[in-house]
């Protein structure tokens, strides 16, 4: 058969009903028509390069699946790149089909794709036959889940029409294994929470991914810590004593308060990045005990008194053994003072502790994310997917929003707006069977509407909030520091409020 059947076939087989995201181009056309009109595999075509990637990161964070895209060569792989980057610094299990340009001398479309993976941080496999291709996409795919990294393909255009077998290849659907904690850094970890005057547990989206919320919660009444998360964690402990909420720049006054105070902070599954530790200045003057399956996060963002690379529910289970062995009383031990006295401390998880700027012209947006995510937060009894841009709105909306660990994420990793659709559009493809809430800013959504297009032409259940300022809002502030009018950042939208989507035709 010709390479580009056997690539096709292979990732009609591989996907087994998973979305493969793409934008048809000359690198990808001949397996993309193949596998559309030859096979049974789920196409989804995007408008733009940038979207197709992001709706792969969308669909990989809400499904647990790896991500499947596809672009053609040169400018489609440049459009790519703010897309891939963000899948990379958010740590997604994503692949990326594209090719080098036909073998001809200067092709003007030609780009380096190895200094793009390595720009964007993704990491970059090639093929270098035809027979190699399809065992070069299954390497990519099981690099992307082993490593939780996007990974960009070269098949290069030459090789498309070589004459191939498909090989036999080990199946992909096999369960990653277990990492489990070394005995002496669990001792060592648990030496100093021990000793700890005032320890803390931190989770981070390890303990979602990990289903160890519940272990986590009773080894923090093991050591009497109070919990806190990190953003992508939020609302994981909500309502329980020992909850403080977000750890960083985004804590609350209680919060802010403990976190001074604390001498020993055991981290799960939590980057302990910028945002989580204020530059590690949080960190300053505590012992710091870092679980994570990943080696590379280990003491990424500053220095950590003791590592452990292991799955979050392999280490906490470890660390809770360990301790019933030398102190079988360690799970009926009363809450200490400073714990039980969270319960008199209601506005830890209050949300709406602020004053209300709303007026007639005028909805503060925290009363918006708080009045409208409390009302969409259940569907019946189905939770619902969210997605949030960032943008000045952010801060404010996400302490006032309620969500569902493990079902809500958002597109700022890299610090780019207008990202939130594409990615929401994937998490709706990721589980149609429950609404997926995108929130954006003005600016943010006026990058990226065109493919709300792609939810109404295959009819996903997707509502776009757009909290509108009619400008650039972090620019509005950010201008008269420098002495000019906050109201140059202004942007004169087509009214919001009057655009109209028709229902598909089937």
């Amino acid at each position: 058969m010709k390479n580009y059947e056997a690539i096709s076939r292979f990732l009609a087989h591989e996907r087994s009903g998973k979305p493969l995201f793409g934008l048809m181009g000359d690198a990808n056309l001949a397996y993309l028509g193949h596998f559309i009109e030859q096979t049974d595999g789920r196409y989804i075509g995007m408008s733009i390069e940038d979207a197709v990637v992001l709706a792969a990161d969308g669909y990989a964070r809400f499904s647990g699946e790896v991500g499947m895209a596809t672009v053609t060569f040169g400018p489609a792989i440049t459009n790519a790149i703010t897309a891939l980057t963000e899948a990379t610094r958010a740590r997604t299990p994503l692949v990326l089909l594209t090719g080098d340009t036909p073998d001809v001398n200067e092709h003007y479309q030609r780009i380096d794709i190895a200094a793009v993976a390595a720009l964007t941080g993704a990491a970059y496999e090639r093929s270098y036959s035809g027979a190699d291709a399809v065992k070069t996409i299954h390497k990519a795919v099981m690099r992307a889940r082993a490593r939780q990294q996007p990974v960009i393909v070269n098949i290069p255009y030459a090789q498309m029409n070589d004459e191939v077998d498909l090989p036999g290849l080990p199946d992909l659907s096999q369960p990653a294994s277990v990492l489990g904690a070394d005995s002496e850094r669990v001792e060592d970890a648990l030496g100093y929470l021990m000793s700890a005057r005032r320890p803390l547990v931190l989770a981070g989206r390890g303990v979602i991914s990990a289903g160890a919320r519940d272990s986590v919660l009773r080894f923090a009444r093991m050591i009497g810590a109070p919990v806190m998360t990190s953003l992508i964690a939020k609302d994981l402990f909500r309502g329980e004593p020992e909850n403080l909420g977000i750890h960083g720049t985004l804590s609350n006054e209680v919060g802010v308060e403990y976190m001074g105070d604390a001498d020993v902070v055991i981290a799960f599954g939590a980057s302990l990045n910028n945002w989580q530790t204020d530059h590690y200045h949080l960190m300053e003057g505590k012992k710091v005990i870092q679980v994570d399956s990943c080696a590379e996060a280990l003491g990424k963002y500053g220095p950590v008194d003791v590592a452990i690379q292991a799955d979050v529910a392999a280490a906490v289970d470890a660390l809770a053994g360990t301790l019933l062995e030398a102190d079988p009383d360690a799970d009926s031990r009363p809450a200490p003072k400073y714990v039980a006295a969270l319960e008199d401390r209601p506005q830890r998880e209050a949300l709406d502790d602020y004053r209300s700027t709303s007026r007639e012209d005028h909805i503060d947006v925290r009363d918006a994310a708080m009045r409208i995510s409390t009302a969409i937060s259940h569907d019946g009894q189905k939770q619902i997917n969210q997605v949030s841009d960032i943008g000045m709105y952010f801060p404010s909306v996400v302490q006032h929003m309620v969500v569902d660990p493990g079902r809500w994420d958002f597109a700022g990793y890299f610090g780019a707006i207008g990202l939130a659709i594409p990615l929401g559009v994937g998490a709706a493809y990721a589980d149609s069977s429950r609404p997926t809430v995108v929130w954006v800013g003005d600016g943010a959504a006026m990058h990226s509407l065109m493919e709300v297009s792609t939810a109404v032409r295959d009819g996903l259940p997707l509502v776009v909030v757009v909290l509108n300022d009619s400008c650039y809002g972090a620019e509005f502030y950010k201008l008269e520091n420098f002495g000019s009018k906050g109201e140059t950042s202004f942007v004169e939208w087509p009214s919001l409020s009057l655009i109209h989507i028709s229902e598909p035709t089937r």
